[in-house]
């Protein structure tokens, strides 16, 4: 997670939430939720599955960020390739995450203020995040 001026966020308070693999939300029991703090570089390591799709939307996750003393920034990341992006009408191409294959899943490459995005196939259904998406907190 970066700053406007481009530096690491320490301690930002992360809130995900997202669809199972059916694209519902488990809004009895809370699963695919959970939240975690940024890391002194600023990055953070979420496992989850990629979530299913469900009418009207494409894949993504929902994520709330809160730097130390900042306010709340409530956005979505979204997954590169998919179908849906191009018919979501509250997609934002600025929030897609730059993932790549790993083993059994797929996980976004390490990520700085400026870096390009590249998309490898997926091979499994299962995501892993390793650092902050390219967005900015101030």
């Amino acid at each position: 997670m970066f700053g406007l001026a481009c530096q690491p966020l320490a301690n930002v308070l992360l809130d995900f939430w997202q669809a199972d693999n059916s694209g519902a939300y488990d809004n009895i029991t809370y699963n695919f939720r959970g939240h975690q703090y940024t890391n002194a570089q600023g990055a953070f390591k979420l496992t989850t599955i990629v979530p299913g799709l469900y009418p009207g939307r494409t894949r993504h996750l929902h994520v709330k960020a809160q730097a130390p003393g900042r306010p709340i920034l409530t956005t979505q990341l979204y997954f590169p390739g998919e179908p849906r992006n191009n018919t979501d009408t509250i997609f934002d191409p600025r929030l897609l995450m730059t993932v790549r294959t790993v083993g059994t899943g797929r996980r976004p490459r390490s990520t700085s203020c400026s870096t390009s995005r590249a998309y490898r196939p997926r091979t499994h259904r299962r995501v892993r995040l390793r650092a902050a998406a390219p967005g900015r907190l101030g």
